[in-house]
């Protein structure tokens, strides 16, 4: 008889997609597998699942293992009473993990893309003094995108090389109607060509996984946008493809942060916590105190190959405030 193991992915198409991409995997291996589904409504109810979950996993003729989404932590007790193994998949970079390193066993990212944060993990270097759960990298998980080709991939095959700018905000990246003419309107006076993922705006009442409805770009778009932009621009309601449109010769991907910043790179998340530890901005630290943060990161990622460790900073520096004319 095959080994069962069965797939707890909690709500949200951004944590459904990536588990069936490891139930793939499990039956290419030849593994039975099951995933379970429950109402997008219970959210933030999900404990109140457990019990349909028990009696459903009790039905199976055999179940091996369990594979809990990140946030799917409740179920755990489902598989204490049932005596499984558990393992947690996390579907993000591996040098997050060490934020979830209070759960047992785990399933993270990809070894062959992230060596450093990997080798840090099982080192132990993330959480000095216990002892890290095991970690198993099995990505990265890319879907190949179903048989038929999207109307967008065909649209940008026929654009100019370095051309396009895509914009897409992710399952929970909805914006007003306000924000969204806004964001038209920029498109429209830049001349440039995009490819742009819309999503409905959330009505007052929505909850987390309640569905949206598909958008009515007429509505939603300013007077004659989609006319005046439909030589060089694209618009595709709710969904496009997540592994392709990918960047063809001469391409290149960019994200949002990156313009938010006027094209610079997006701070480095050590210095964002460390500001926001000592409550302070930019502006409060002099010239040569803020070259001390680059310095240290450099030297932990660097030399001592290890994520920048907030512990280590807090041996080596001390912040002091500095009095200027008596403020």
């Amino acid at each position: 008889m095959k080994k069962s193991v069965v797939l707890y992915p909690g709500v949200g198409v951004g944590h459904l997609v990536p588990m069936v991409e490891v139930a793939k995997l499990f039956l290419k291996h030849g593994l039975a597998v099951t995933v379970v589904l429950i109402d997008p409504q219970i959210f933030r109810l999900l404990k109140s699942m457990n019990a349909p979950l028990l009696d459903f996993l009790r039905s199976l003729p055999s179940v091996d293992a369990l594979v809990l989404d990140m946030f799917c932590v409740d179920a755990q007790d489902v598989a204490a009473e049932l005596k499984l193994p558990v393992y947690y998949f996390y579907a993000s970079a591996a040098a997050d993990l060490a934020l979830f390193l209070n759960l047992p066993t785990m399933l993270a990212g990809s070894k062959s893309l992230e060596t450093r944060a990997v080798r840090a993990l099982k080192d132990g270097l993330c959480v000095p003094g216990r002892a890290t759960p095991p970690v198993y990298c099995i990505g990265p998980l890319v879907s190949g995108g179903g048989d038929q080709e999207h109307e967008c991939l065909r649209w940008l095959d026929a654009q100019p090389d370095q051309s396009v700018v895509f914009l897409s905000f992710g399952s929970m990246g909805t914006f007003s109607v306000q924000q969204l003419q806004e964001i038209a309107n920029g498109l429209d006076k830049s001349g440039e060509r995009f490819l742009w993922v819309v999503r409905s705006p959330r009505n007052p009442d929505y909850k987390y996984g309640d569905s949206l409805p598909e958008p009515d770009l007429d509505a939603l778009m300013p007077e004659g946008f989609l006319e005046r932009t439909k030589d060089r621009g694209l618009v595709i309601k709710s969904w496009a493809p997540q592994v392709t449109p990918t960047p063809g010769p001469g391409e290149r991907v960019v994200f949002i942060p990156h313009f938010l910043r006027g094209l610079g790179f997006a701070l480095h998340p050590f210095v964002r916590s460390l500001v926001f530890y000592y409550g302070l901005d930019f502006h409060d630290l002099a010239p040569n105190s803020f070259l001390h943060i680059p310095a240290f990161i450099v030297v932990c990622e660097t030399f001592l190959r290890v994520p920048p460790h907030f512990d280590l900073w807090l041996k080596i520096f001390n912040v002091k405030p500095k009095v200027v004319d008596g403020q």
